[in-house]
């Protein structure tokens, strides 16, 4: 399994609230969010060279799921109370497939680029069909590599891999991610540092 540095849960708390504070009624689908958060979190690691949350993305039947984001739109018992607690302060679960912004973001915990990859999902991809986005997001090759094992039902989820993510799809036309090439080595260089410290820490 990868080693990565660690997932940022007050991150993911606040780019959920600030998604949901995106629509009127400051209320958003949950899977419509997870995908919102993926295409945020894709587009800040090619230009900058690290995800905004660090969350732990898996490819399922449904395209990308970031699973700390999962749990906390559901406020789900596999979190521990320090992260209930958090999280519950600033989202309230509607249903099981609803969630809704209780206060106003935090925004404090973002930089200006996180915040530029939120609003690049958001005014690019908001006004999307929460289907729509899963469909999108099965054209890419970090869900792409994983497509006959889940849909031939063998596995129901797989670990993803954020090195993924700096590929270019096949069978999307004028791909929205496309970037400089000199742009994207320096982000990949970058997302590659990063892991090796993490991995030093981890490991030493």
């Amino acid at each position: 399994m990868n080693k990565m540095p660690q997932t940022d849960f007050k991150k993911i708390t606040q780019a959920l609230n600030y998604l949901a504070n995106g629509y009127k009624g400051k209320r958003l689908n949950k899977l419509k969010a997870i995908k919102l958060m993926w295409l945020a979190d894709r587009y800040h690691l090619r230009k900058y060279g690290r995800p905004i949350t660090w969350d732990i993305y898996e490819a399922m039947k449904l395209g990308p799921v970031g699973s700390i984001a999962k749990d906390v739109a559901e406020q789900s018992s596999f979190l521990d109370s320090n992260g209930r607690k958090y999280s519950s302060k600033y989202l309230n679960p509607i249903d099981k497939n609803t969630y809704e912004s209780k206060l106003p973001t935090d925004i404090k915990v973002f930089s200006q680029s996180d915040i530029e990859a939120l609003d690049f999902a958001l005014s690019n991809y908001g006004d999307w069909k929460k289907f729509d986005l899963k469909d999108l997001a099965h054209l890419y090759p970090e869900w792409k590599k994983f497509e006959s094992s889940i849909e031939s039902g063998a596995r129901s989820k797989v670990r993803m891999d954020y090195a993924d993510f700096f590929l270019d799809p096949s069978e999307v036309k004028d791909d929205i991610f496309k970037i400089d090439h000199d742009i994207l080595t320096a982000s990949k260089d970058i997302y590659s540092q990063l892991k090796s410290i993490s991995d030093a820490r981890i490991s030493g």
